[in-house]
């Protein structure tokens, strides 16, 4: 399944509270919105900050078959994993993310 990813989405301190991030999130989403990609999915550490943006919270096991070592590991560092819509028709079981975490 082919989808859209989120990667490192943050704003400089001196620029928060204005709404930057919420808006770059809501242009990037939009991408699903008009049925370039059938849902999005990413980690985060904040995920309050897209529920607000109709996303939520899945509890998949993650893993990277391409792993040379560990193919098995949770190639993902933050502890939360989103997908968008929140209505989006989603799998259970495990993700094979077929490479790295970006």
């Amino acid at each position: 399944m082919e989808l859209l990813a989120l990667a490192s989405v943050c704003t400089h301190p001196d620029f928060r509270c204005r709404g930057l991030g919420t808006e770059l999130v809501r242009r990037i989403l939009s991408l699903v919105d008009e049925g370039k990609y059938p849902a999005a999915f990413w980690q985060t550490g904040v995920p309050g900050f897209y529920e607000k943006l109709g996303a939520r919270l899945v509890t998949n096991r993650v893993r990277n078959s391409r792993h040379p070592l560990d193919p098995e590991k949770n190639p993902f560092w933050d502890p939360f994993l989103m997908i968008y819509p929140a209505d989006a028709v989603w799998p259970e079981g495990a993700i094979d993310l077929n490479g790295l975490g970006y």
